[in-house]
């Protein structure tokens, strides 16, 4: 049964931010315990690949949800890659700490630090407006590049390089597990709603003129 009340909106928006609450809170409290150090190598990337599958297929099936992310300013899913600036300041420290394989921190590092960035830059465009549909374009492609190329090499380095020089345990395995996921999906519907934005135009004066 579908809800079409004022309140349907933000009443989902809770649910869904409750939702990613208990589920961080789910992986943090098992990492904390241990319970996430030392996981088999593939399921990382088969948790990853299936954690993103879940988020999107969830967000697209569940119609209050679908609707909810269509009713979303299109900013507060560009805002959500705001906070890729301090993750690519994390993962500079901890290549240089030597947590992390050089290679990985440094493009994971400046690539999240320039797309967070980015996205503050992004959040001034106007999604209504031809330039500003292609600006958030050109910034959603950039930042979704960026993350498949940080999720490619992080696989390669965990299935097929040194056993030792990428590490699967807490707090590393939340980004695969929480943080990736949800950005890509973030990327996923960003891309959707500035196409409905394109396919929709705003109306010209002269449309709502009586004949």
């Amino acid at each position: 049964m579908q809800h079409d009340t004022p309140d349907a909106g933000p009443h989902i928006g809770a649910l869904v931010f409750v939702a990613l609450v208990l589920w961080f809170s789910l992986l943090f409290g098992l990492g904390v315990a241990g319970y996430l150090e030392d996981l088999p190598r593939a399921l990382v990337p088969i948790a990853l690949a299936g954690s993103t599958a879940a988020v999107w297929l969830l967000s697209r099936r569940i119609d209050a949800v679908r609707r909810w992310m269509h009713a979303l300013d299109v900013r507060a899913l560009v805002g959500l890659h705001v906070v890729r600036w301090p993750i690519g300041i994390w993962f500079l420290v901890a290549g240089r700490n030597g947590a992390l394989p050089d290679a990985l921190a440094q493009l994971a590092g400046w690539g999240d630090i320039a797309t967070g960035v980015l996205a503050l830059v992004a959040l001034a465009c106007d999604a209504r407006t031809r330039w500003g549909r292609r600006a958030l374009l050109a910034f959603n492609a950039i930042g979704l590049v960026d993350i498949l190329a940080v999720v490619v090499t992080a696989q390669r380095l965990l299935l097929f390089g040194d056993a030792a020089s990428l590490r699967v345990g807490h707090p590393f395995v939340l980004l695969p597990m929480f943080v990736v996921p949800l950005v890509i999906v973030a990327h996923a519907w960003t891309f959707v709603r500035l196409a409905s934005a394109t396919a929709a135009p705003a109306r010209r004066p002269t449309d709502v003129l009586p004949a």
